[in-house]
């Protein structure tokens, strides 16, 4: 005879990842009981034994991680809640916490959920076993010693999506020669190609056609780029050619100092540790250093300066003994020292 509840399975995600080298999958199982009579079925207990090990069947080999609870899906509130204990390593039962019978009014529902469960390497079908013991319903079932037992199957399946598209370093030391090395996870049986920031391919991994499909890592040096670039990878089935849509990731890089071939747009450019700035201005630039809080006109200091004309207030030596020169309305006046002392000028010729 059937169990008097109704079973269903669902999964999160619909069909549950393996795990890989490097890549744990972490899944959940819901299993919801439905009482399809017209009369209240009486339940002593509902337990879910799950296959534990490493081979295709087995759902997971560390079934301690797994949070289980139980809760309804609407209606009445229990007057005492069940809840999910663990029988064994594989055996998880929701029951009333003083083993008392529950009754399930006709049209209501219960769910079962097994959290946190990391799925086994090894891809295949698990049957997940529920043993009932009940009694009632509409044929007015009378209750027994043992219990009814459901078989319901769930699927492991390697991943037919390439995943984690990234780069081993994303802020590369172009100066230093550091190399460019970008890495993803997917099925070997899916060609693979990477493009730079204008579509142009920059490697190509041709699928494999030998051999069963399994989940490979790739990680092929590329040049570094100057500045801030991202690159897509984009798959698709073996010899159908670069698609239009389908698989794309993308994943960004940057320069340490960013190199620009055709120049770059800014009002500003500050310093990182000196917060001086050089600010484009409408007819050129302006030199500002950071006084009280405020940026204020600051300083250039270079070995030679090669220019056209020069502006200025006053020219002087670096010492405070130093010559300096000034510039009045009436002409030029030479003086030396901290004062206004009159200077010296010589001069090989001088023509007025």
């Amino acid at each position: 005879m059937p169990a008097l509840l109704h079973y269903e399975i669902v999964t999160d995600p619909t069909s549950l990842q393996v795990s890989t080298d490097g890549v744990p999958s972490v899944g959940t199982v819901y299993v919801i009981a439905s009482n399809s009579h017209q009369a209240s079925v009486n339940w002593q207990y509902i337990e879910i034994e799950i296959p534990t090990g490493k081979d295709p069947e087995h759902l997971t080999e560390n079934p301690a991680a797994i949070n289980a609870s139980i809760s309804q899906t609407g209606g009445r509130v229990w007057r005492v809640a069940p809840s999910v204990v663990r029988e064994s390593d594989s055996r998880f039962r929701a029951k009333d916490p003083y083993d008392d019978w529950v009754a399930l009014r006709g049209g209501e529902a219960l769910i079962l959920k097994l959290e946190n469960i990391p799925v086994s390497r090894a891809e295949g079908l698990v049957r997940l076993s529920i043993h009932e013991r009940s009694y009632g319903g509409d044929a007015v079932v009378a209750e027994r010693s043992g219990h009814y037992t459901t078989t319901l199957g769930v699927t492991k399946q390697t991943s037919k999506a390439p995943r984690n598209f990234r780069a081993e370093t994303s802020l590369l030391d172009t100066d230093a020669a550091a190399p460019l090395v970008l890495q993803w996870d997917g099925p070997n049986n899916l060609d693979y190609w990477v493009l730079d920031a204008v579509g142009n391919e920059v490697h190509h991994a041709p699928a494999s056609r030998q051999g069963p499909v399994t989940q490979d890592s790739y990680s092929p040096f590329l040049d570094a780029p100057k500045r801030g670039t991202t690159y897509t990878l984009v798959a698709a089935a073996a010899d159908a050619g670069r698609p239009q849509a389908g698989y794309f990731l993308t994943t960004t890089v940057h320069a340490l100092v960013p190199e620009f071939g055709s120049g770059t747009r800014t009002p500003w450019i500050e310093g990182v540790t000196e917060k001086g700035r050089v600010r484009f201005t409408e007819d050129g630039v302006e030199v500002q250093k950071v006084q009280g809080g405020n940026h204020v006109p600051g300083r250039v200091v270079a070995d030679s300066t090669d220019v056209q004309s020069v502006k200025t207030v006053l020219v002087r030596g670096r010492g405070e003994a130093d010559g300096w020169i000034d510039f009045p309305q009436t002409g030029v006046e030479v003086f030396h020292g901290p004062g206004r002392d009159p200077g010296t000028v010589d001069a090989d010729t001088v023509k007025s």
